[in-house]
């Protein structure tokens, strides 16, 4: 065979491969174990794989339904557990990450919205005078605070969902559209944009109505 060096597990270098048949006769005693390896494209298949090998096995052996199995059925799944073990502590330093860029993202839309009641002193003045009350002037804040934040929100999602597809293109694999993350994305994006909203709504409700006709 081509050589492939040695793994932590078996060195295929030094196994030599001959013929069922010929090894039965001429190495074969009573007790002797076979081992039969099956490789799977998918993990995510290997309980339904587990599952008709059973059948196949206690088939060929003409087991009965009440006699227990006489062979023995194990998974080398520690390389699948090593995976998700560092996929959990990805998704940690992701979710850590994704809590400063949301602690950043809410100072950072809070003080424009401060901007966006500056400059619109004169317009909340107008409004109260025509008869808005400090709760409308409240709502129309904090609205448009949660649309800013759900518009980036959005984008985001978009971007994340083409670079996933792009990535599963890539390496030949298959994307599955993380709804619950989607839906979690966009209740944080409501949080951020009311915790961001309700100071500047307030500072702009409370605002005298005649001081802010006079606002240049």
């Amino acid at each position: 065979m081509k050589e492939e060096g040695q793994n932590k597990n078996s060195n295929n270098d030094k196994t030599a491969f001959i013929p069922l048949l010929n090894g039965k006769r001429y190495y074969h005693y009573e007790g002797l174990p076979y081992y039969v390896n099956v490789g799977m494209e998918s993990s995510l298949n290997m309980e339904e794989a587990i599952s008709s090998a059973i059948s196949v096995f206690r088939n060929i052996r003409d087991l009965k339904i009440k006699e227990e199995n006489d062979f023995e059925i194990t998974k080398s799944d520690n390389l699948l557990k090593m995976i998700k073990d560092a996929t959990f502590k990805i998704r940690f330093a992701t979710v850590a990450i994704a809590l400063i860029t949301l602690l950043g993202a809410a100072i950072g839309l809070m003080n424009i919205m401060l901007v966006s009641v500056s400059e619109r002193t004169r317009e909340i003045g107008i409004r109260k005078s025509l008869g808005a009350t400090n709760n409308h002037i409240l709502t129309q804040f904090l609205t448009e605070s949660v649309i800013i934040s759900q518009v980036g929100g959005i984008l985001g999602i978009l971007l994340g969902i083409i670079i996933g597809i792009g990535l599963a293109g890539y390496i030949e694999g298959s994307f599955k559209m993380p709804w619950l993350w989607i839906i979690l994305a966009l209740i944080l994006n409501t949080a951020v944009g009311l915790l961001s909203g309700v100071f500047p709504a307030m500072k702009a409700a409370k605002l005298d109505p005649i001081e802010s006709l006079r606002y240049e």
